[in-house]
């Protein structure tokens, strides 16, 4: 009996061994072995842990960011980046389910950020209009008081709070749409803007899409904007000879206290090109991630460099480390905002690489966020100081 048992276990292990590697090992070293094949750089391939230690040795060294910025040093090439996340190539990726069932209890399922191809695109159409220029123009009746409001929105933090503060301020954020949503209806409340608002385009939809594209709208609005301004107003400390600039440049078109309009944004190169700087440096999405959904080729723009790419290969993209590259732009890590003005010989503005990532699922909100923050940051110069605190 004893020796049956022990049989049966080691039959047991050998199979659980036989599955591991057929579901998951030897996939990962085909993959591996297509790419070094193509002359792709490449980490030594360690079976299901693969670079695990490594990072671990990292972060219990403090240098877990550094260990991160090397790998994409060594493998990021922006010109194939740039091709993976075009529209042309939007067939052949989606968001990766890890990403997608971390966001879901907040956002839910109904929303551009975790909906796929058919789903998202109808989405994409519905609410293209809310962000066209015509409509961020009308916004312009919805003017921040920084005297006497508060331009933040606390969120939580899960490691700090607990999960069950997340899931109450998750609920109160929905109760707060869904009665949005009911006034609106019902003729309670109208728009702010004098064109439409992303409320009266989701109205259209069903109530579930409506609430989780309104939360999402929320949260990532939030986010994108409030990590903007943090850090423009940190690079402003830092770089007094910028931060003069951008006074000089509000005095004389926001004079005498004037609140911006939608008509003086166009003329704020300055605070635009500080944010467009700012971002470079500490985008509010720093990684992107795709997996493959459909085999295909990627290539650079004029088609010298070509690489293979099979279904289930996992993208990250890094434009922290990308935006900070030499061969992207010089002296990529000094805060240089003059790079963002307009070139005198061609009365062009240099571009920024993959702020808000590019291609069909690129943040449909970019260009409201960056109004936002032109208004914001331009309203802050005029009224305010700005010094760290000692320690």
């Amino acid at each position: 009996m004893t020796v049956i048992l022990l049989l049966l276990i080691v039959f047991i292990f050998l199979a659980v061994l036989t599955i591991i590697n057929i579901k998951l090992i030897h996939p990962q070293k085909q993959l591996h072995d297509i790419f070094v094949a193509q002359g792709v750089p490449s980490e030594p391939f360690i079976p299901i842990f693969g670079q695990l230690f490594d990072i671990f040795r990292a972060i219990k060294q403090n240098k877990g960011v550094e260990y991160f910025n090397e790998l994409a040093k060594k493998h990021v090439e922006s010109a194939l980046l740039t091709d993976v996340l075009s529209r042309s190539k939007a067939e052949y990726y989606e968001k990766t389910s890890f990403v997608i069932n971390i966001l879901k209890p907040l956002i839910g399922v109904h929303n551009l950020i975790v909906s796929k191809h058919a789903e998202h695109e109808r989405a994409r159409r519905m609410l293209n209009p809310a962000f066209h220029s015509i409509n961020l123009q009308s916004t312009d009746s919805i003017r921040p008081d920084i005297q006497s409001n508060t331009l933040t929105f606390s969120i939580i933090a899960l490691s700090a709070f607990g999960k069950h503060i997340i899931d109450d301020a998750t609920k109160k954020l929905n109760e707060f749409v869904d009665q949005s949503v009911i006034d609106r209806r019902n003729g309670k409340s109208s728009s702010l803007c004098s064109g439409q608002d992303l409320l009266d385009l989701l109205l259209s939809a069903v109530d579930e899409q409506i609430r989780d594209e309104a939360v999402t709208f929320v949260l990532a609005g939030h986010d994108t904007t409030s990590n903007l301004m943090t850090w423009a107003i940190y690079m402003l400390i830092l770089h007094d000879e910028t931060l003069q600039a951008c006074r000089e440049e509000v005095d004389r078109i926001l004079p005498n206290g004037t609140i911006p309009t939608y008509e003086h944004l166009s003329d704020l190169q300055v605070i635009e090109a500080v944010l467009h700087e700012t971002i470079r440096l500490y985008p509010a999405g720093p990684v992107y991630t795709r997996r493959c959904i459909r085999e295909h080729t990627i290539s650079n723009s004029n088609g010298t460099l070509q690489i293979y790419i099979p279904v289930n290969t996992m993208i990250f993209m890094n434009t922290y480390v990308l935006h900070r590259r030499e061969d992207y732009r010089p002296n990529a890590l000094e805060f240089d905002y003059k790079r963002w003005m307009h070139d005198p010989t061609t009365n062009l503005k240099p571009k920024l690489a993959h702020p808000f990532a590019a291609g069909p699922r690129n943040c449909i909100g970019q260009n409201f966020a960056l109004l936002e923050a032109k208004v914001i940051l331009a309203m802050f110069i005029q009224r305010c100081t700005f010094e760290l605190v000692p320690g």
